[in-house]
């Protein structure tokens, strides 16, 4: 220690005088006062905010914009606008298997694993929810805390049981029957108007061929045992009477009209045909082969369609010639179906081996710059298409990658004659367009198990026309800590779409849904619910995006929906005065990818937005994350910069190791310290755009340069400042401390402090000085400032009996020094209490000795370990404490009646301790086993402790009031080991809960006053979609079209009402009763003004009834007109897109009039030739 801070320190004890004693009852006033009411508790759930189980399947509805996903527990997820999320559980609750949207009449289809298929409308709600919402006042009743989002669901309108199991089903904007494929083979319909089964059915066409097969003697021909699965229907893109059904052995075009099998497809590879793996055995290599498919897709032109097979293989076909495909090419190699002679096959170079299946296909096409569009305006694609393969990698790679090969634009061929050369021109521009001008990847963390695309608003084309995303769902990565739970199986990821072709990288990371982001990868570990003082929440919010989403994906493509506040206890006039009395909160959670996010779930999300013609509509999700404060450590340890730091090398070595403990916040200085379960700890500080952390400037000048330098020398402690993002505001790195094997307790203070034990050892790091201030408990490489006499002895054999509990930083005075000065209190399992002066010397660095000890009552872990004033406010350590001390070293105040108290919380007791050294106050014994414990203030102050089953509070500083409120938690739907339940509560009475499963809720102990409740959700916002090639005025000419040209010149206008009645038959039922659909402006929220009615004293009695002044006539008058006017708009908008359509249909047939006229004048003119030719070779051969 310096001789003056010593001098110092051995003035004030010696000069100081004590304040004579007061008494406690004097000191110490009644912190609860109206809490003390045990009717202002209830808990009630808020929000739950993850999946209940893993992911099965998911489909996306572009007009709508609504992303649906399924789980193994049979609920169905829909997301919409960043507001706009609910969910809804089958009948039964099982696996769902297949999720499928028929855009043109916003239903959804749901199969699950019992081969239940579900039709829900999407477009009205369910009877049972809507009974739930209060019609007078436009708001939702509370819901319990059982289901919490049960009010908004769709309604179901069909329910059907298909005969066998389903293994694909199809649907199409064009018809209105779904299409199912069983596993005998087998095509079943379902009137999805009418919602019955339809006796229309497509037989096992594959008997056939391979009854072919068996009879030719084929060698490799299957067994008559043996029934052929169907894999998929691809209805062709502009014929909606022409299917392309894939089986095993290949594919066939299939007429409904005609009722029979128009082409087959199938593709054997000739012996000398390497095939995808040249490499294989010679034998193998030399012998016919069948190649069997798994995946089928068509071009948007409906010209050609590719189909991928088992050994990783693609072939393209002409849907005119079924005799051998255009082009068989691999991912990286081209005409593989073609014989090479052995010498050739040398020359490719090692092979890397078999290839494994095409599991998906999917051939995207993209608007072109026109002078109209739809909707919204549309970006310009690309030239050409898209053809995006999922699978087809070498067996030794990780399966990581979905392909997208780019192909050039096609333009059909201009032939007027049918001559074997004409029709090989033809051919040979197929092929050419089938040539890829670029093949990109998309690198996903995991292995790929599915893939959808994301279209902008046009729903046709199989849902591949013009994407920009492209959501791909991942297995359990071998990276990422192993995890005993369902919800950390499968993730998703989502891309930019299509990928750039001269730009690097190819596409950006998009967002997803928070439910969504929870899941696989992000599966939570643990979470944190905090207040924040207002000026570091206006901080934190500064490098948020100024204007809100309209998209949960792309924060610029529109998805479906609007959410309304629901308040409740209250009515809507009451939600700005609720919202100014919350403060500011956050929810930190980490996960299992290492990666720490922080969410504002501060009151007025959930009160706050927007008026318009729908009325109050809330314009930022909740929780709204704050994506520019995501700290994401592997990406920390992957920077150049830190390659080779020697406190990292574990880490960075074995990433699965990788796994976060916790976090702590220090608010005021906007710092974060993140434990991990290796013992390392993160220290982070958050700066604006442009700047470092805001410590590494200040520490220019005594670094060294390399990794493992640190202020002094200390190997303990490597600096991370050169893997600061200076691009963007958020919490940059700062240091990481890796000095104890692991850590049991943490704290962090506002002055740059961090205390950390690990079993009876403690070290307090110097996190702006990159300097190590304590050393205790180590034995030999003990450091601090010692003092004289044996005090400290005596205290140092009572440390070491005993582990480290709780630490907490505090500038406060205590019993045996009535000094206000930092001081770290460090509580241990035995009951020791040591408390630890801090003193900050002119040298900018820290001082730490041993002041005093003291015995305190623990029983079990300690949950809270807190210094508070006399009126019950926290006490902490920040830069004014610091200050504030400096300034009463250098002149000591004569005396002072400033006290502070030491709340020690254990698991089975609470006790409260005089000058934090001094006597008990009180104690209580608990007579449960608590998790979680934090002091609420709401009006008054009480101390709040939560258990799986129970919430108890206690009045406060006197435990003279308690009462007991029991738990209704919902019980695990997919449980594979249980874990104990963790809560974080913060001050205002809500705390978040990660229970079995890691299931992360949102409850609150004051569910019944008035806050903001769960929204009010309308995903019914329908958009005009683009007219589907094959419908609209093409329906109108269809018939005159196919009696001048037949159905080959005019197929592709078959309508769609003539395909419903032949698949429905002639006995299909009338059209169900149903509900009307929602209305995004209801006229219940429009009020008609009534006489007024006078109460008694004077005020209306509307105002009486709590729903204010009634509209006027005008504004009704206006509202209506608002309303016709948009429909009318909306009208106007269909009818110009039918004109356009109609025009470019008469365009076609004008020119296969003149077509026809010219082959018919071409026919007269050689039919008179040749009339002529024959008369005169006549009249030669009766003159001879």
């Amino acid at each position: 220690m310096p001789p003056k801070a010593w001098l110092k320190n051995v003035a004030r004890h010696a000069g100081v005088p004590t304040e004579p004693s007061v008494p406690l009852a004097a000191r110490l006033l009644d912190w609860t006062g109206e809490l003390r009411d045990q009717s202002r508790f209830t808990e009630g759930m808020l929000d739950e905010l993850t999946l209940p189980s893993e992911i099965t399947a998911m489909a996306y509805e572009p007009g709508l914009g609504v992303l649906a996903v399924g789980t193994m527990v049979g609920t169905v997820h829909l997301f919409g606008a960043p507001t706009v999320r609910l969910w809804f559980e089958l009948r039964p609750a099982v696996r769902v298997k297949h999720l499928v949207f028929k855009s043109d009449a916003y239903l959804l289809v749901a199969i699950d694993e019992k081969d239940n298929v579900s039709v829900y409308d999407l477009s009205r709600l369910d009877p049972k929810s809507a009974a739930m919402r209060n019609a007078a006042q436009g708001r939702r009743v509370p819901v319990s805390g059982r289901n919490p989002q049960i009010a908004d669901v769709p309604m179901r309108v069909g329910i059907y049981s298909a005969r066998n199991n389903v293994l694909c089903a199809e649907t199409s904007t064009v018809h209105n029957h779904l299409l199912l494929g069983l596993a005998d083979g087998t095509v079943e319909t379902y009137d999805l108007e009418r919602f019955s089964a339809s006796p229309y059915k497509i037989p096992n066409l594959w008997w056939h061929e391979e009854e072919i097969l068996r009879r030719s003697n084929v060698p490799d021909a299957p067994s008559r045992l043996h029934v052929p699965l169907i894999i998929a229907i691809a209805p062709h893109p502009k014929d909606v009477n022409v299917l392309l059904l894939c089986y095993e052995g290949g594919a066939i075009l299939y007429s409904l009209t005609e009722r029979s099998a128009l082409r087959t497809y199938q593709l054997r590879l000739l012996p000398g045909a390497p095939g995808p793996d040249h490499g294989a055995p010679m034998e193998h290599i030399w012998s016919e082969r069948l190649c069997a498919a798994t995946s089928i897709a068509w071009r948007p032109d409906g010209e050609v369609f590719a189909m991928g097979h088992d050994d990783g293989c693609i072939s393209f076909w002409s849907a005119g010639h079924d005799d051998r495909p255009l082009l068989v090419r691999s991912l990286t190699d081209i005409d593989i179906d073609r014989p090479v002679a052995p010498e050739d096959l040398a020359q490719k170079g090692p092979s890397l081996g078999p290839c494994e299946p095409i599991f998906k296909l999917t051939w995207s096409a993209f608007t072109p710059s026109s002078s109209w569009g739809w909707g919204e305006a549309q970006a310009s694609g690309p030239a050409g298409t898209i053809l995006t393969v999922m699978g087809g990698t070498p067996q030794s790679h990780n399966g990581t990658t979905v392909h997208a090969l780019h192909l050039p634009e096609y333009t059909p061929a201009s032939v007027w004659t049918n001559t074997p050369e004409a029709q090989r021109l033809v051919r040979q521009h197929m092929r050419d367009s089938l040539e890829t001008t670029q093949v990109s990847c998309y690198t996903a963390h995991a292995t790929v198990e599915d893939y959808i695309l994301l279209p902008r608003i046009n729903p046709h084309s199989n849902g591949a026309f013009d994407p920009y995303a492209i959501l791909i769902l991942t297995g359990a990565s071998n990276t990422l800590p192993p995890l005993a739970s369902h919800a950390a199986r499968r993730s998703l990821e989502v891309y930019s779409f299509p990928p750039a072709l001269e730009t690097q990288p190819q596409y950006e990371a998009l967002s997803l849904p928070l439910p969504l982001t929870f899941t696989g990868r992000g599966t939570v570990i643990g979470a944190r619910y905090e207040t924040l003082p207002l000026s570091a929440y206006r901080a934190l919010l500064s490098g948020a995006p100024a204007e809100a989403a309209i998209g949960s994906i792309s924060a610029t493509q529109h998805m479906a929906g609007f959410a309304r506040p629901n308040v409740v206890g209250g009515t809507l006039a009451h939600a700005e005065g609720i919202a100014r009395n919350g403060r500011p909160r956050v929810l930190i959670t980490w996960h299992l990818d290492g990666c720490v996010r922080i969410h504002d779930v501060s009151p007025h999300l959930l009160l706050l937005g927007t008026t318009d013609a729908r009325g109050a509509v809330l314009t930022h999700a909740f929780p709204n994350t704050l994506a520019h404060l995501t700290v994401d450590l592997r990406q920390v340890l992957a920077h150049p910069a830190l390659r080779g730091a020697s406190g990292l090398s574990v880490l960075q070595q074995h990433p699965e190791r990788l796994l976060v403990r916790n976090v702590h916040a220090a608010w005021d200085a906007l710092e974060l310290a993140i434990q991990l379960e290796t013992g390392h700890v993160f220290h982070f500080a958050y700066a604006d755009a442009g700047a470092a952390s805001g410590l590494a400037s200040s520490m220019a000048d005594v670094s060294l340069g390399t990794p493992d330098a640190a202020s002094g020398g200390d190997q303990d402690i490597t600096p991370l400042d050169a893997a600061a993002d200076v691009r963007r505001a958020g919490f940059k790195p700062n240091i990481v401390v890796h000095a104890l094997p692991s850590i049991t307790s943490l704290a962090l203070s506002d002055a740059g402090l961090l205390a950390m034990a690990s079993n009876t050892m403690l070290l307090v790091v110097d996190c702006h000085g990159h300097d190590i201030v304590l050393r205790a408990g180590c034995g030999n490489m003990d450091f601090y400032s010692r003092q004289l006499g044996d005090k400290e002895q005596k205290i140092i054999s009572s440390e070491s009996k005993s582990e480290i509990a709780a630490l907490r930083f505090a500038a406060c005075r205590t019993a045996g020094d009535s000094s206000f000065v930092p001081r770290l209190v460090v509580a241990r399992a035995s009951g020791f209490v040591t408390i630890w002066t801090l003193e900050r010397t002119s040298l900018d660095s820290w001082l730490a000795y041993r002041s005093e000890s003291s015995e305190v009552s623990i029983q079990g872990p300690v949950l809270a370990l807190e210094v508070l004033d006399p009126v019950g406010m926290t006490r902490g350590l920040t830069k004014n404490d610091v200050i504030r001390s400096q300034a009463e070293l250098d002149s000591p105040p004569a005396s002072t009646s400033e006290f502070c108290v030491l709340l020690v919380v254990s698991s089975e007791s609470v006790a409260l301790y005089d000058r934090v050294t001094g006597a008990r106050v009180d104690r209580y014994e608990l007579h449960e086993q608590f998790t979680s414990a934090h002091i609420v203030d709401r009006r008054g102050k009480v101390l709040v402790l939560v258990s799986p089953g129970s919430i108890y509070v206690l009045s406060l500083p006197r435990f003279d009031t308690s009462f007991r409120m029991q738990r209704h938690t919902p019980p695990a739907k997919d449980l594979i080991a249980a874990m104990p339940s963790l809560a974080s509560i913060e001050s205002q009475g809500d705390f978040v809960e990660i229970s079995d499963g890691h299931q992360l809720r949102l409850w609150s102990v004051f569910s019944r006053l008035p806050h903001g409740g769960v929204p009010s959700v309308c995903i019914f916002t329908p958009r005009a979609l683009p007219i589907a090639p094959g419908s609209g005025a093409a329906g109108v000419i269809s018939s005159v079209a196919t009696g001048w040209f037949g159905r080959g010149a005019a197929g592709s206008l078959a309508p769609g009402a003539a395909i419903d009645a032949l698949l429905a038959g002639p006995r299909r039922p009338a059209p169900p009763q149903l509900p009307p659909q929602i209305c995004a402006t209801p006229a219940a929220d429009v009020e008609v003004a009534a006489p007024t009615q006078h109460a008694v004293d004077g005020t209306d009695a509307e105002a009486v009834a709590g729903r204010g002044t009634a509209s006027s006539w005008y504004d009704v008058a206006t509202r209506k007109v608002s309303s016709l006017s948009d429909a009318a708009r909306y009208q106007a908008q269909l009818n110009m897109q039918l004109l356009h359509k109609r025009d470019e249909i008469l365009s076609d047939l004008d020119e296969g009039v003149q077509n026809l006229e010219e082959r018919a004048r071409s026919f007269f003119k050689n039919t008179r030739n040749m009339a002529i030719k024959a008369a005169a070779r006549e009249k030669i051969n009766e003159f001879m």
